[in-house]
């Protein structure tokens, strides 16, 4: 991916702006996730409806996605990189999950050590 264009916006606004950006953009994909979620459990939209906020969905996570990427390029991250750290956290929460680390009981313990 060629990431020039990421770096050429991150220039324009600087750091401190989308970091800014980048909290709001945040916040409006969660309340996008959170009514489309909504739809979909409480079943009170129609399809159309479940299109759309579908489709905000995919809006608002490209923004999060444009933003992470201006920090990919001005940090230098290369893919390799990212997915190592990606790779164990997954893995590291997968263990715990069997672990039983994440269950009600077992939070309020692990939280303690």
């Amino acid at each position: 991916m060629l990431l020039k264009p990421y770096l050429d916006i991150m220039e324009h606004f600087g750091y401190r702006a989308q970091m800014k950006k980048f909290a709001e953009e945040s916040f409006e994909f969660l309340e996008a996730v959170d009514n489309y979620e909504d739809l979909l459990l409480f079943g009170v939209g129609n399809h159309h409806e479940e299109e759309l906020a579908r489709d905000f969905v995919v809006e608002e996570m490209g923004d999060v996605l444009i933003l992470l990427t201006e920090f990919i390029a001005k940090y230098e991250i290369g893919q390799d990189e990212l997915n190592k750290h990606m790779d164990y956290k997954l893995a590291r929460t997968l263990k715990r999950i069997g672990e039983g680390y994440y269950d009600d009981e077992e939070v309020e313990q692990n939280l303690k050590k």
